[in-house]
């Protein structure tokens, strides 16, 4: 299963990019792992689907982590690369409508 828009992830909570853990943290330890909702994944310079922008319960700004820190609620992983083929698949598909 691919990550894309919509799916469903879960990461540490010292995996955050933005906002920073130290904003989020609230006494909790970043090897918390929190759930929350792909908005959409972003570049990083050249390199496609390197990040995703998660939509979280409880947070009021969006959470920015890195492709290959998420994981699926069955506990796999994705690559970057991964991602980054997927995310030039669904950029393609777009520009067909």
């Amino acid at each position: 299963m691919g990550l894309r828009k919509g799916c469903r992830v879960r990461f540490r909570l010292g995996d955050v990019y933005y906002p920073g853990a130290e904003e989020i943290r609230c006494g909790m330890s970043e090897h918390v792992e929190l759930a929350g909702r792909i908005l959409f994944l972003s570049d990083s310079g050249s390199a496609r689907g390197v990040y995703a922008v998660l939509e979280v319960a409880g947070l009021a700004t969006p959470a920015i982590v890195r492709v290959d820190r998420l994981m699926q609620p069955d506990g796999t992983t994705q690559s970057a690369e991964d991602a980054a083929a997927l995310t030039v698949a669904e950029t393609a598909g777009e520009n067909q409508l």
